[in-house]
């Protein structure tokens, strides 16, 4: 349990420090980005939960499939159609769930470009979700937590720093969510797909 549980924990706390270094960059356009920022963190976690919930029911799966052996039935729990319903909804109705916490015009319109630039690359966290989850739930942590440490933590703290100061304005931050996401997916992928990582669990699993 804490060989599976600690990872998960760890890459948990990775994403909460990283969204609070975004707090700071965010907190430097003065108090209209700030409370359009707090605005859509409202919304924001409608989808967390959510994905959250997901990531554990998929490595309830995933465990429950790997221990009985039924390895071909893992890959059927891959599925990404909820985010596009969650995504769409919120897009959709931006303005009148904007409305229900503020009535500030420029905050609720700062808002809206907040969640009209980040929330079409929710689909890309939802890959990472599951791949990990489904990894965990055979019982492969070490990797995927070092993947990402690197790609949701140090990717991000490099564009924070170095890249998002180049470009400036408030998209040159949130940009760091997407170029994260991506390259985390990216490297989750490439190790995913050749599909060493099932071939040993499996040896380590006829061992036990």
């Amino acid at each position: 349990m804490a060989r599976i549980g600690l990872p998960a924990a760890l890459q948990a706390m990775l994403y909460d420090i990283s969204n609070i270094l975004v707090q700071v960059y965010i907190n430097a356009f003065g108090t209209t980005a700030m409370a359009a920022w707090a605005v859509f963190g409202k919304l924001d976690s409608l989808f967390w939960m959510t994905v959250q919930s997901l990531g554990l029911a998929v490595t309830t799966f995933a465990g429950q499939n790997f221990g009985a052996r039924r390895f071909e039935r893992m890959r059927s729990g891959i599925g990404f159609g909820f985010a596009l319903g969650i995504v769409a909804f919120m897009l959709g109705l931006g303005g009148p769930l904007f409305g229900c916490f503020t009535a500030d015009a420029e905050v609720v319109e700062l808002g809206l470009l907040m969640a009209r630039f980040v929330m079409p690359w929710y689909l890309s966290f939802i890959g990472i979700e599951v791949l990990s989850a489904t990894m965990r739930g055979a019982g492969d942590t070490l990797v995927p937590t070092l993947i990402t440490v690197f790609g949701v933590c140090a990717v991000r703290l490099a564009w924070l720093f170095w890249a998002a100061p180049l470009y400036g304005g408030i998209r040159a931050g949130l940009a760091c969510f997407p170029v994260s996401w991506c390259v985390t997916l990216l490297l989750y992928l490439c190790y995913y797909l050749p599909g060493g990582w099932l071939r040993r669990r499996i040896d380590a699993q006829r061992e036990e």
